[in-house]
């Protein structure tokens, strides 16, 4: 272990103050590049929770076997991310993708269908036509436009 040198009262401490900005600065660097999780192989996604959860959850085995040296953060939120400061690389959402200041891509088409319980398609009061709906409870996203396209 190397001693402590401190200068004593009145010397000049001006000319040693590179020296040690260099030598901390190298340590840094050495630091660094022996740190596994630089920045360079960080990957941080946005999506919901619930898409983390039913997706994404059970592929990760297949990005960790594939890119090992990857270090992939999720970041499950609701909320629309910027882009500018909230250090978010990737956002999945469900939506049109009409926003002209990002590059967009479709994932996957959705596939929208009715569906009831068998006790209504038969019997006395049977669902034969789209306005024997009328009345019964409806289970639906916020979006009613499908349910337009659909009927």
């Amino acid at each position: 272990m190397v001693p402590a040198v401190y200068p004593s009262p009145g010397a000049v401490v001006p000319t040693y103050l590179p020296f040690v900005n260099e030598a901390l600065a190298r340590l840094r660097a050495g630091a660094n590049a022996l740190t596994p999780n630089s920045a360079d192989n960080v990957l941080t996604v946005s999506m919901s929770p619930n898409f983390a959860a039913r997706w994404l959850v059970p592929r990760l085995g297949d990005f960790v076997s594939t890119h090992p040296s990857a270090d992939l953060r999720i970041s499950a939120a609701m909320e629309h991310v910027t882009f500018d400061d909230d250090g978010i690389d990737l956002a999945i959402r469900h939506r049109e993708g009409d926003w002209p200041v990002l590059y967009v891509r479709r994932l996957c088409a959705e596939v929208i269908f009715a569906v009831c319980s068998p006790q209504l398609l038969s019997g006395v009061g049977s669902i034969s036509t789209p306005a024997d709906l009328i009345g019964l409870p409806l289970l639906h996203d916020r979006d009613y436009s499908c349910w337009r396209e659909w009927l």
